[in-house]
């Protein structure tokens, strides 16, 4: 220590050794130190951890004990296909009635909003669109002009709309206008275009996405 001055001694000339007077931190300085960042990321991060810990399943959807359907499509190219043959994703059936301008932009805006809905399943979901009030070369038309042709969007001609009434029979519902089929091609849900409906899609096509125990093999029960 050296001598320091005063007021009664302005010189230091009394060798009196004053202790240098202790460091203070200010309040913020802890933010400055590396590992409160580590502690304060890592406690952010835990947060929706601890909530699926302690979050409930989901109801499983209604269905599960179905037998798998075993319907046959011949699509529009010409390739025959089965629900059997599209296991392992999830099928969703919808239409798209091309009969008048009114009807194609109307439905065609119904297919997207399904779609925009389960973006993030795509690679999960394949897109079985029933083809109304158009032959071949209308449908080839309209997806030049959209811009729809993906390897997952399977298209079938449905001019009578015999397939969209096996699908309205098997569910039961007379006004459905989207099926949903599990990996394992069974029926799992059937919907209407009101907002509240295309919302429970979205919802329920991300349980069966996300949820593998909502999903069991048929005679299997529910795994939780």
């Amino acid at each position: 220590m050296t001598p320091r001055t005063t007021p009664d001694d302005p010189e230091g000339e009394s060798g009196v050794l004053l202790s240098p007077a202790p460091e203070t931190n200010p309040p913020l300085a802890i933010l400055t130190r590396p590992w409160f960042w580590v502690l304060f990321v890592g406690a952010f991060w835990s947060i929706p951890l601890f909530k699926s810990i302690g979050a409930e399943w989901p109801e499983p959807l209604a269905g599960f004990e179905r037998s798998p359907e075993v319907r046959q499509y011949v699509l529009a190219d010409g390739r025959g296909v089965s629900l059997a043959e599209l296991r392992n994703q999830l099928v969703i059936a919808s239409v798209l009635d091309l009969s008048t301008p009114e009807s194609s932009r109307r439905t065609f805006e119904a297919f997207r909003e399904n779609r925009s809905r389960v973006r993030g399943l795509s690679s999960l979901v394949i897109q079985l669109v029933l083809v109304q009030g158009a032959d071949l070369e209308g449908l080839e038309l309209f997806l030049e002009e959209k811009t729809a042709r993906r390897p997952n969007n399977l298209y079938v001609l449905d001019a009578e709309g015999d397939e969209l009434l096996a699908l309205r029979r098997m569910a039961d519902s007379p006004t459905a206008t989207t099926f949903l089929f599990d990996r394992h091609a069974r029926l799992r849900g059937f919907y209407g275009g009101s907002e509240a409906e295309l919302d429970r899609f979205a919802r329920e096509t991300g349980i069966l996405a996300n949820w593998i125990g909502s999903d069991p093999e048929p005679g299997e029960p529910i795994a939780y």
